[in-house]
């Protein structure tokens, strides 16, 4: 019997079909950067050679696309009001790299989208706040936005238009 820190031997088929299958039961409930299905597959105890081909087959047949999966993730996670700074930081923690995350949200999320959607959040949390003075209002949609993910100039244009051209009165 294996225990869960010991590697499975790659002699035989037996162990690739058994990192395929588990690779394939993680796609089935959402898509999965490269990085997650590697970190999956060595928490289960499966030797390196045996990743890399399990992994090499689903690039193969497009079950793994880093770059689908970044886009597939900015564009829903942007739609419900995070901005680009915790996108990143998102994609970064499920191993896409770096330069492929930035590409991809200059992409899926240019600054006019990153605006109109910073608008929409502030809008909605103002309404939760209209008993604050403006400069506490003000101060807590800045801070707000920021855990969300935006850029200090998209909170500053958001602010600038949310509160009527005063956001430090």
């Amino acid at each position: 019997m294996r225990t869960k820190k010991q590697p499975v031997s790659v002699s035989t088929g037996i162990c690739y079909d058994k990192a395929r299958d588990v690779a394939l039961r993680a796609l089935t409930y959402r898509p999965r950067s490269e990085g997650e299905i590697r970190r999956k597959l060595q928490e289960k105890g499966f030797d390196g050679e045996t990743i890399v081909a399990v992994v090499a087959r689903l690039k193969e047949v497009r079950l793994l696309d880093d770059r689908s999966f970044a886009q597939l993730w900015v564009s829903e996670r942007s739609r419900k009001g995070y901005g680009p700074l915790r996108l990143e930081k998102e994609l970064v923690a499920k191993g896409v790299g770096r330069r492929l995350v930035e590409s991809v949200i200059q992409e899926e999320a240019p600054l006019e989208l990153q605006l109109r959607v910073a608008v929409r959040v502030a809008e909605k949390r103002v309404r939760r706040h209209d008993a604050l003075d403006q400069a506490e209002l003000s101060r807590k949609l800045g801070q707000f936005l920021y855990r969300r993910g935006y850029p200090w100039e998209v909170i500053n244009r958001v602010l600038w238009e949310v509160l009527d051209g005063h956001p430090l009165a």
